[in-house]
């Protein structure tokens, strides 16, 4: 799913962390990100999403209605007190939608970049329910 667009899943973290924090939650994994990012792909820093779409290094998928319903429907079977009205009209039981990539693995010392436009447990739950409310642009 994510496979050729580790840049683009790094980008997808750090937004998930930006908003962590935004919460007030104390964040332990930007800087990991970053570092894992650094260390299995190499390159420059983590561009932001609209350089990544400017570069059209996002995964096809993204903004495929099917697929973000079907993670949607898992939410939903997981709490669906919470979800359910978040997502209405979204069933339950969806299979889970992964794509596959229409890429290879990227790794340390290979190019991965294109040029320009071609190229605790409740406490837990809870916090990740503030997370999921948001509609990130990823």
């Amino acid at each position: 799913m994510w496979t050729g667009y580790e840049e683009a899943l790094t980008r997808y973290g750090l937004e998930v962390c930006a908003v962590w924090c935004a919460l007030g939650a104390a964040d332990t994994c930007a800087v990991k990100l970053g570092e894992e990012y650094t260390r299995s792909v190499g390159g420059e820093p983590v561009r932001t999403q609209a350089e990544l779409a400017a570069a059209r290094e996002l995964p096809p998928w993204l903004g495929d209605a099917a697929v973000h319903r079907s993670h949607q429907s898992a939410l939903v079977r997981k709490d669906p007190d919470h979800y359910a009205a978040r997502f209405p009209g979204v069933p339950a039981d969806l299979p889970y939608g992964w794509p596959p990539s229409d890429r290879p693995r990227r790794a340390a010392g290979k190019p991965h970049r294109t040029c320009g436009p071609g190229g605790p447990q409740e406490q837990h739950r809870t916090d990740q329910r503030r997370i999921y409310n948001v509609v990130p642009t990823m």
